[in-house]
């Protein structure tokens, strides 16, 4: 009775294994269980023409009216739970706010597809080693953000 009991245990537990190994994409950036993945942003690039600019953060682009736009700070974190928070912090015409997004994130090997859960817009993101790149819409203009993990 003790061999049977034992058996029949090893082969549900193999099953489990299976369905499990089966789930996930190990070689996707997806965090692990239990564990979130944050990313600070470094640089930002405009896909407009656009004064300004440089290295780093903070960084300050002008537009042909003249109005200052300012990224101060930035985050992209990926939770184990498929969700992502993307936050950048401005200054635009004398106002600083924060930008950003919400949603859900799938992902297949370095790439990221990114779902609005604001407003269902789709957009792509990517990772490679220890850097992340999207591009999202400030002020009504494109940007190239590049962050880097904690």
């Amino acid at each position: 009775m003790f061999t049977r009991s034992r058996s029949t245990t090893l082969a549900a537990l193999a099953a489990v294994l299976v369905l499990a190994a089966c789930g996930s994409d190990s070689t996707g950036p997806a965090p692990g269980p239990g564990a979130s993945v944050r990313y600070t942003l470094v640089q930002v690039h405009p896909l407009a023409s656009l004064g300004g600019g440089g290295d780093g953060i903070p960084v300050s682009f002008v537009d042909g009216s003249g109005r200052t736009l300012e990224f101060k700070s930035g985050s992209f974190t990926l939770e184990p739970s498929g969700e992502f928070d993307l936050t950048v912090n401005v200054d635009f015409e004398d106002s600083s706010y924060d930008a950003g997004d919400l949603g859900i994130y799938t992902a297949s090997g370095s790439s990221l597809s990114l779902t609005s859960m604001l407003d269902d817009a789709v957009y792509s993101a990517t990772i490679s080693g220890d850097k992340l790149q999207t591009t999202y819409k400030v002020a009504g203009l494109q940007f190239e953000l590049m962050f880097e993990k904690d």
